[in-house]
């Protein structure tokens, strides 16, 4: 370490040429550096326990849901149905998207003149309140519809989305959730609650809140080490080199996790 120290006093303009470059080639990578909510990374990277735990999901499952939730005191009406109906089918079309269930879709299973028929509640809209009041009492009557799909009051409809939670890949939930929001917007105009959750809109949201902190916690950090310096050494250089020394630091660290495509996720964020 002595040495060092020497080497660097003795060529001071080498090394500030070396710092300099390091730095600039560091922030030229900042712009490519990821964050990711996703705690994936921070599993143990032993090949038995991921086979282990893939096991259950490719034989049970490998979905993920999402609930959009619809909410409004005369639910059923008409044109609301069909606003209901065009964003439904503008969820279907978002290509992560692998099924939906709602009463769109879920068969109702029934007998007319001895002959059975099932089809979807709602495969067609209601024209009239009467058939619209019809139609959701029949639903209410399927203990598999009442709290799922739609809520024993009738103000509530829920439609779960379905997504493949093994296509993970980097920006895939704020693309997701950035499709989602664009098919429901429509409908926020017209009913009294509009709004999904799920994994992808849960994923995204610490995603933005780990984007705040850094712009907020970094200056404050920043702010909180001059002070403090100033205050204990009194001294400007004092003050300057030990903030410009954890400054690249933070730079050049962020700069290689960006170049080796680390991204910054719950733990990683600390660092600076």
């Amino acid at each position: 370490m002595q040495r060092i120290i020497k080497l660097a006093a003795r060529h001071p303009l080498w090394i500030i040429c070396v710092s300099a470059i390091l730095t600039v080639a560091a922030f030229s990578q900042l712009p490519k550096l990821q964050f990711e909510a996703s705690i994936d990374r921070l599993a143990i990277n032993d090949p038995q326990p991921k086979k282990q735990d893939a096991n259950p999901q490719n034989t049970f499952s490998n979905e993920s849901l999402t609930v959009v939730y619809l909410e409004d005191a005369d639910l059923f009406a008409t044109e609301k149905l069909v606003a209901i109906q065009s964003a439904l089918a503008a969820i279907d079309s978002i290509p992560e998207v692998t099924r939906t269930v709602s009463l769109f879709s879920l068969p109702y299973l029934r007998t007319i003149e001895e002959d059975v028929y099932s089809t979807p509640y709602l495969q067609q809209i209601p024209e009239t309140k009467e058939w619209a009041q019809t139609v959701k009492q029949v639903a209410l009557h399927n203990p598999l519809v009442t709290g799922n799909l739609l809520s024993s009051d009738g103000r509530v409809m829920a439609i779960n989305v379905y997504f493949n939670s093994q296509n993970h890949s980097q920006g895939r939930n704020e693309k997701i959730t950035a499709a989602l929001d664009a098919a429901i917007g429509p409908l926020k105009p017209r009913l009294e609650k509009v709004f999904h959750i799920g994994d992808p809109a849960t994923k995204t949201n610490i995603l933005s809140q780990l984007r705040a902190d850094q712009k907020f916690i970094l200056p404050l950090a920043a702010l909180v080490l001059l002070v403090t310096l100033g205050v204990i050494l009194r001294r400007p250089s004092a003050v300057i080199v030990p903030l410009i020394t954890a400054g690249l630091a933070s730079v050049w660290i962020a700069g290689l996790m960006a170049a080796l495509g680390f991204p910054i996720n719950a733990l990683t964020a600390i660092v600076p």
